[in-house]
């Protein structure tokens, strides 16, 4: 029981840090891109 509940908590932490990552990622590119260069 202990186990499953610590795997879990690692995999939502996970999950949370990739999705941020991900976010920040695809911020930080449009940001640089529409600094860059004019899109919208």
């Amino acid at each position: 029981m202990m186990f499953s509940v610590t795997f879990l908590q690692w995999l939502v932490v996970g999950a949370l840090v990739l999705c941020s990552i991900g976010v920040i990622m695809l911020v930080a590119f449009l940001f640089f891109d529409s600094r860059g260069k004019k899109i919208w």
